[in-house]
């Protein structure tokens, strides 16, 4: 069985580099949802938005012998305007947080919010460049012993 599972906890987003600001106030919120759904989960759930980390650890649990697991970069980074990265910016966390079932008006969305206005500013949106995101993607083989 190969199973492939996401680390959102490390997602980065990127025009023209790093957006380091941003990119900040996303893990915070990213930790802010993964907390939240780790409460409501059943006993040995443990969702969130970092299951990848536990990939291998899951599959032994559930009596698989893991040959192996291995990291790889999900990413989609091409030549786009930044007006049409900024919508992604604020959709994507806003959906997320929807999941979590999170209130929109949290201290972490407001942060992201803030964050987005300042590229904003200091953005054009019309201006193209290298832009979209990157994640971990974890990949983990196991078999039945």
């Amino acid at each position: 069985m190969v199973v492939a599972e996401p680390d959102q906890l490390a997602e980065a987003f990127y025009f023209e580099g790093h957006l380091r600001m941003y990119n900040a106030a996303f893990h915070r919120l990213g930790q802010r949802i993964d907390e939240a759904m780790a409460t409501d989960a059943p006993a040995g759930g443990e969702p969130g938005i970092a299951l990848g980390p536990k990939l291998a650890e899951r599959l032994e649990t559930a009596g698989l012998e893991v040959l192996d697991t291995s990291v790889h970069a999900a990413s989609a980074l091409k030549p786009r305007s930044f007006g049409r990265l900024a919508k992604l910016l604020r959709r994507y966390p806003l959906a997320l947080t929807r999941a979590a079932g999170l209130p929109p008006d949290t201290e972490e969305c407001l942060a992201l919010e803030a964050a987005v206005e300042r590229l904003e500013r200091d953005i054009p949106a019309d201006r193209v460049g290298l832009c979209g995101r990157v994640m971990p993607m974890f990949l983990s083989v196991g078999v039945k012993p």
